[in-house]
């Protein structure tokens, strides 16, 4: 038998399960916040965002102040685990093999 090892790189899987719940997002600059709050902080953006140049840890309120387009959520980590947990289950019904990362834990 042949084994073959592939990897699946999935980048920033919560911004992605935020974009995910909120599709018509996905136009517009999107940051993933470690809470929901004015004074949240930034722990994640998609490309549209990073090219207004917003970075890991400013805060939303400061930055929403002067992107006026830009959209801001969170994804709680009990619903980050069940989710990983959710493309895992997925991806080993095409191969048993498949081992899930300590990554994005």
């Amino acid at each position: 038998m042949n084994r073959r090892l592939a990897c699946v790189d999935i980048p920033n899987p919560a911004l992605q399960f935020l974009l995910n719940d909120v599709p018509e997002w996905k136009a517009s600059p999107v940051v993933l916040l470690d809470r929901d709050e004015a004074n949240g902080r930034i722990i994640d953006m998609n490309p549209a965002a990073a090219d207004l140049g917003i970075g890991r840890g400013m805060l939303y309120g400061p930055c929403l102040g002067i992107h006026r387009s830009l959209k801001g959520g969170v994804i709680d980590p009990k619903t980050r685990k069940t989710r990983l947990e959710k493309v895992h289950s997925t991806l080993k019904d095409f191969s048993p093999f498949v081992e899930q990362s300590w990554f994005h834990e």
